[in-house]
């Protein structure tokens, strides 16, 4: 699985940078107006006020391009993120076959999937940890687009339905599951995101 430590910390690497950049470009609008004073005679500047504000208007473009660029880089970032993430996915066989196994329990008895969970007398091992396996990965992928570490629109482009397919089978037993251990934060990111998701449905205009 891509780690997602490296693509934060990018990320915040990037934030920062766009911090001083921002920075820099504030102090130079503002030492532009206190030179001037929102009033700019040119006829009686001299060499070093013209050395002046071309300094000033040079540290304020650098500023704009730096931001341009950040931005951009932290966008592409996301994206080719996203793109690994998918990558991975169709690459991990055990979620395939995990996934598989929770929609196939789903079909016979909907109400066998929590019955998975709770694995009274060890008999659905295997299948709870394959279920667990499918809602950690789904989860930390909402949280991942929640907090905008990975890029929301594009992992929607490409699985919008398997993310309300997958919420729509399991939610009963996530229900269940959070009163039982009295924590309505379970999963709590995948509920988010689906539900904005069903809000805003993914259209031809969003390919």
């Amino acid at each position: 699985m891509v780690s997602f430590r490296k693509i934060y910390s990018q990320i915040r690497k990037g934030g920062l940078t766009l911090c001083i950049s921002l920075i820099a470009l504030f102090l130079a609008l503002y030492l532009l107006m206190k030179q001037y004073q929102f009033t700019i005679d040119t006829s009686k500047f001299s060499i070093t006020d013209w050395a002046t504000l071309g300094q000033l208007v040079v540290i304020s473009i650098t500023a704009i391009i730096a931001i341009y660029t950040i931005l951009s880089n932290r966008k592409t970032s996301k994206e080719r993120a996203t793109l690994d993430v998918v990558l991975d996915d169709y690459k991990d066989d055990k979620l395939v076959v995990a996934s598989n196994e929770v929609f196939n329990i789903v079909r016979e008895d909907r109400n066998k999937l929590y019955t998975v969970f709770q694995n009274e007398n060890n008999q659905y091992t295997e299948q709870r940890q394959r279920l667990l396996l499918v809602l950690n990965r789904y989860e930390f992928y909402a949280s991942a687009m929640n907090h905008g570490i990975l890029d929301e629109k594009l992992f929607k482009r490409l699985h919008c339905s398997n993310f309300i397919k997958l919420w729509d089978a399991v939610s009963p037993t996530v229900m269940s599951i959070r009163d039982k251990e009295r924590k309505d934060t379970l999963f709590k990111d995948l509920e988010i995101l689906v539900l904005r998701w069903k809000s805003s449905p993914l259209t031809s205009d969003d390919l």
